[in-house]
């Protein structure tokens, strides 16, 4: 497994897992016509014009033989001064529960602390247990609490801060992590 800075050639593979996720993850959550809707191609061209900002970068991670298996988006956060926002986290359905989502998280969490960054948010949907557990035990705690819309959709959701993301980027968790 390698992580690594996203290239133009990878934006088709992580709208593929982006949606794929979103249609399995927040089935029931969304009405299914929301999701029905969601298509690889929007996708692609809404990840191009994200990278597109000028804070905006995102990992990937690669299986030996070079295929994306998951994600992580960035950028700084306009809500929490001085502080890093996982935009977007998704590992693919074949790849979950490796490890694989918390490694992309260290990177993610080294990359703000070499822009002089220290503290990082993010917002999970609050059914998303999964997620929200991994989070809680990297150190996120929860801060916020608010209802969040997707297009027409309202979606409860948990914002999570790590006040100090050194805590990420302690070598025994990247060795636990790799």
């Amino acid at each position: 497994l390698k992580i690594r800075l996203i290239k133009d050639d990878d934006i088709t593979s992580i709208a593929k897992i982006h949606i794929d996720n979103w249609k399995n993850i927040y089935q029931g959550i969304f009405p299914s016509e929301y999701l029905t809707g969601l298509n690889y191609d929007d996708a692609s061209k809404e990840w191009s014009k994200y990278l597109e900002q000028e804070d905006a970068f995102i990992y990937i991670a690669t299986s030996d033989d070079d295929n994306v298996c998951g994600f992580a988006a960035c950028k700084l956060d306009e809500e929490t001064p001085c502080s890093g926002k996982l935009y977007s986290l998704h590992v693919n359905q074949l790849n979950r529960g490796k490890g694989i989502g918390k490694q992309l998280i260290v990177a993610v969490a080294n990359h703000f602390q070499a822009m002089q960054i220290n503290s990082m948010t993010l917002w999970a949907v609050e059914t998303n247990e999964h997620a929200i557990s991994i989070y809680k035990h990297l150190g996120a705690k929860v801060h916020k609490h608010e209802i969040r819309y997707f297009d027409w959709v309202p979606v409860p959701q948990l914002g999570f801060i790590w006040n100090d993301i050194s805590c990420l980027c302690k070598k025994d968790l990247q060795a636990k992590s790799l």
